[in-house]
């Protein structure tokens, strides 16, 4: 989606490790790809008219209907990567997916937007 919106070579996938070996593996739409997991204060960075705009991902399995049983965690060090994003005037979102493993539909939560 990223991609398509914003151009493959403006988007950076901060977990993504095509040649590490120990990465874990996830499929998606028939397609493999290699997962870090060490830990990254965001998941993805989209370079967008000379600003940075970080995405925070969150996902889950559950469809949207049952979302009441996948609550929305976040640790400490993630509210204050968002915290310090703020004070620095960067652009962040926050994604929350439902149903990865099935049809995956994305919704963006913003605390506030303004891209020139």
């Amino acid at each position: 989606m990223l991609c398509s919106h914003f151009g493959c070579v403006n988007v950076t996938w901060s977990n993504y490790a095509p040649n590490d070996a120990n990465a874990r593996i996830v499929s998606f739409n028939g397609k493999e790809y290699r997962l870090n997991t060490t830990s990254h204060d965001f998941d993805f960075v989209v370079s967008y008219n000379g600003k940075s705009i970080f995405i925070e991902v969150k996902t889950t399995v559950g469809n949207i209907k049952c979302s009441k049983d996948f609550p929305l965690i976040f640790e400490t060090k993630e509210w204050e990567w968002i915290d310090n994003l703020q004070n620095q005037g960067s652009l962040h979102y926050i994604v929350r997916v439902f149903d990865i493993e099935g049809s995956p539909k994305a919704y963006f939560l913003k605390q506030s937007l303004f891209v020139e």
